[in-house]
């Protein structure tokens, strides 16, 4: 069999991929039988994060669970939350290639935009991703009302051919549902691409704030800028809740002709006003 790696429970730890605000990503292997590999992702979930809070762990379960569910072409695959000694982990998909934002970064440093059949195709994809999970129904056949809420371009992933997958399904739940407790972490994710009623904590969540952000998102790809861009949370949080976009729009519009009106009805500060 393939002896690379360090062993991890019954994974092999290739390498590290990245480092996100719960935990480090690795990929790593999963020993089959017949000398069958699959490669893998292993999120590894920070000890201080679970100690912080230890509903945490309930919460990350049953966020697992929901992420078992989903079974997209977009939406990346979880395959199991478990523990190995002390640690806890999420294995998932492994998605060779980088994330939009890292496409992003480099479109700015070579002064270019992705073309626009790119944007085109991308928004499909994360629409139908988006889709697959907003209309999903649990094994009771009762409707589970997913909102992924944490959508940004560092957790939309493309594959080499060109494959756009929704990362962290769900646990953004987990996260917003615990962290939201102390205003420290409130900035530790930043709340760039929030909807109003996120922001604000006045009305529910539904399938629509995904959408908000996915205009805050398609916005950045389209212009290569970043919508709510402010010195400070205080700033930031105004021009989600307050602040016309008018002069914005008017900047996608420019970049991309028939792109203002899509992102206006997206970018609505009531959620009653953007797309059902």
């Amino acid at each position: 069999g393939d002896e690379r790696g360090i062993p991890f429970g019954k994974y092999r730890i290739v390498r590290q991929l990245g480092e996100g605000a719960f935990g480090v990503v690795y990929e790593a292997l999963l020993p089959g039988p017949m000398g069958f590999t699959k490669r893998v992702a292993i999120k590894r979930i920070r000890t201080s994060v679970i100690d912080e809070d230890p509903r945490f762990v309930q919460s990350m379960v049953n966020e697992a669970r929901i992420g078992g569910l989903l079974h997209h072409a977009n939406i990346v695959d979880i395959l199991e939350f478990g523990q190995h000694e002390e640690q806890w982990y999420i294995a998932m998909e492994l998605v060779d290639g980088p994330t939009l934002a890292d496409v992003v970064r480099l479109c700015r440093e070579h002064r270019v935009l992705l073309p626009r059949f790119a944007i085109v195709d991308l928004s499909l994809q994360i629409c139908r991703g988006l889709q697959y999970a907003h209309e999903l129904d649990g094994p009771d056949g009762r409707p589970l009302a997913l909102v992924h809420r944490d959508l940004k371009p560092s957790n939309i992933i493309l594959d080499r051919a060109g494959t756009a997958k929704l990362l962290d399904f769900g646990i953004a739940r987990a996260a917003s549902n615990l962290f939201a407790t102390t205003p420290a972490d409130q900035v530790k994710g930043t709340p760039r691409y929030m909807a109003p009623e996120q922001v604000s904590g006045e009305a529910e969540i539904t399938a629509r704030t995904d959408l908000f952000s996915l205009g805050a998102v398609l916005y950045e790809v389209i212009t290569g800028r970043v919508l709510f861009d402010a010195p400070n949370l205080p700033s930031l949080v105004h021009k989600i809740i307050y602040v016309d976009l008018g002069r914005d729009l008017d900047l996608a519009e420019k970049a991309f002709p028939g792109s203002g009106a899509v992102l206006q009805r997206m970018l609505q500060k009531n959620p009653a006003d953007r797309h059902p």
